[in-house]
């Protein structure tokens, strides 16, 4: 277990905001301390075996002179040797008293799951967070969305905009603070369980008062990369511009949850050709589930790609490729469709380029899928592309189109 100085550097390493915090053994280096950070201040006991401070009696609010600290040093060593003579005590940490009038005491946590991996914790903070048991769970990796989509599952949620008298809390910091968390629980394998408890939040920002950090060295050295989380990262490394033939610019990356409304925004746009050559029907929309099931995607089975046009306020999907591992986790299939006033730029062939290449990158062997027989455009990419074209003996409207990875 980490100690409180040890805690906050690992938050303070992934930009998030914490209370400056000094540690002293003695009492004159708690007085030099307190001296160095001013009035009033918080001391606590500095042990890393003791997980609920306040209950040994390692805590002790509104320090406000150096009389007090003289007095309270020794008082908070005694208490916590009595509540817990078995923890090795490394003196006490002092840091300045958070104080604000309309401050709301908030929770982030992290555990394992033994089949799952990392799960996140996110509600209601302060001493009372195990009464009020006011949590929701969450999977990492966040992004600002499902971030903001956790925080909404929580009735502390409901005191965070404008609430008796207090100004709200900025929505947008708090699901900062969430995707900290989980870039830092998906690049930390070695992360067993982590207690941020308080966070306080007004309508400053956040600040991160307390934190416990419980690591595992079992997980070794040199651990394969993601391979301790339930969900892949989003794959920032595939983001990439890309310019047409006739001089339009657009931007590759990884589809997000965020992109449901542009997704669904795209198929609308499609031609009625269009969305039958891609969906083998005459569907005007995606219907909900699907619109979900295509844009919140678990990144280790399958992979979709988009290429948007426009600012970040205002993007545009114009192509989508997509592919699915199949059940043997060695090949899969794959699915591409271009708006129209996008084809015959080169957009398609540079779609399937990237897919083929991600699917290579991801060791996969083959990677196959279904044209019909009447989209001679598609199939003409798919020679040119080298991919090799066989009619599907159970439908002879359909062409079979694949292509191996090893070795090319």
């Amino acid at each position: 277990m980490l100690d409180e100085p040890q805690s906050k550097a690992l938050l303070q390493a992934f930009r998030i905001e914490v209370t400056r915090t000094l540690p002293a053994r003695t009492l004159a280096q708690a007085l030099e301390a307190a001296r160095e950070l001013g009035f009033p201040l918080v001391m606590k006991v500095n042990a890393a075996g003791i997980v609920h401070k306040t209950e040994a009696g390692g805590v002790v609010l509104n320090v406000r002179d150096e009389a007090e600290v003289l007095t309270q040093f020794p008082r908070i060593l005694q208490a916590v040797a009595q509540a817990q003579p078995q923890i090795a005590v490394d003196g006490i940490t002092l840091q300045p008293m958070r104080q604000g009038r309309h401050a709301r005491e908030l929770y982030v946590g992290v555990f394992r799951d033994p089949l799952f991996g990392p799960v996140m914790a996110f509600g209601a903070g302060g001493t009372r967070v195990e009464l009020l048991r006011d949590t929701t769970l969450e999977f990492p990796p966040l992004n600002r969305f499902l971030a903001g989509r956790m925080v909404e599952r929580t009735r502390v949620a409901d005191t965070l905009a404008d609430f008796q008298g207090a100004p709200a809390i900025d929505p947008q910091t708090l699901q900062a603070l969430l995707v900290a968390v989980s870039e830092m629980v998906c690049e930390l394998p070695w992360i067993a369980q982590m207690d941020i408890n308080p966070v306080i939040a007004d309508e400053h920002g956040l600040v991160a008062v307390d934190a416990r950090v419980v690591l595992d060295a079992s997980v070794g050295p040199e651990p394969a990369r993601h391979a301790h989380l339930a969900i892949m990262p989003y794959p920032s490394h595939l983001t990439r511009g890309y310019r047409t033939g006739d001089g339009r610019d657009c931007l590759l990356r990884a589809i997000q949850p965020e992109d449901a409304d542009r997704l669904q925004a795209f198929i609308r746009a499609l031609s009625a050709e269009s969305r039958y050559f891609r969906f083998l029907s005459v569907l005007a929309e995606l219907p909900q589930r699907m619109l979900i099931r295509y844009t919140q995607i678990d990144y280790d089975r399958e992979l979709a790609l988009v290429a948007v046009q426009g600012t970040a306020e205002d993007e545009r999907i114009v192509g989508v490729v997509r592919y699915l591992l199949n059940p043997d986790r060695v090949s899969c299939e794959f699915a591409v469709a271009i708006a129209d006033d996008w084809q015959g730029v080169g957009l398609g062939s540079t779609l399937m380029r990237a897919i083929v290449e991600a699917a290579r990158l991801k060791g996969l062997r083959r990677i196959e899928g279904y044209v019909l027989a009447t989209n001679s455009r598609m199939l003409g990419l798919m020679t040119h592309l080298g991919f090799a074209l066989k009619t599907d003996p159970q439908d002879p409207t359909l062409r079979r189109v694949w292509i191996d990875l090893a070795g090319n």
